[in-house]
């Protein structure tokens, strides 16, 4: 498939996994794995899926990023 789970290795305590990009039929998308890591994109924390553009920048903690079409296929 075309899913890219984002996980990041470290000693947080609360699992590794903290965002899934996905596709749909509307295009990719990304969509939070854990309730307890905020993830925003462009600076706006997300609650459900939201649709992703060129250049969307994807954060959880101290992490940032950049999505790019290309890369995800």
């Amino acid at each position: 498939g075309r899913d890219a789970h984002i996980i990041v290795q470290g000693g947080l305590g609360i699992g590794n996994r903290f965002a899934l990009v996905r596709q749909t039929d509307h295009g990719p998308c990304v969509e939070r794995c854990s309730r307890l890591v905020s993830v925003k994109v462009n600076g706006e924390p997300i609650k459900g899926p939201v649709a992703l553009s060129e250049n969307d920048m994807i954060t959880f903690y101290d992490t940032s990023i950049v999505f790019h079409r290309e890369l995800f296929g």
